[in-house]
C-alpha cells in the first residue's frame, strides 16, 4: 500500500522538522536566560511530543480514510460484477 509508504516518510521528516523546531525554541528560550530559559526547558519537550502526537494521529487518520476507500471500491466493483 503506496499510502503507508509515504506517511511513514511524512511521519520521519515531521518528526525531524519537530525535533529541529524544539531544539531552536529551547536555543533561543537559554539565550534570554532567566524565567523564559525555565519556560523554555518545560515547553521545549513537551512540544516537541504534543507535536509528534498530533502529527501521528493525522497520518493515522488519513491512512484509515485511504482504507476506507479502497473497501468500499472493492464493494462496488463486486457489486457490480454480481449484477452483470
Amino acid at each position: 500500500m503506496v499510502t503507508l509508504r509515504v506517511a511513514r516518510w511524512v511521519y520521519a521528516a515531521g518528526v525531524v522538522l519537530l525535533a529541529f523546531w524544539s531544539l531552536a525554541f529551547l536555543l533561543a528560550a537559554l539565550v534570554r536566560g532567566g524565567p523564559p530559559a525555565l519556560l523554555g526547558l518545560v515547553t521545549a519537550p513537551l512540544g516537541f511530543l504534543l507535536g509528534c502526537a498530533l502529527l501521528r494521529l493525522a497520518l493515522e487518520a488519513l491512512v484509515v480514510v485511504f482504507r476506507i476507500h479502497e473497501a468500499v471500491s472493492e464493494l462496488a466493483r463486486r457489486a457490480a460484477d454480481t449484477t452483470r
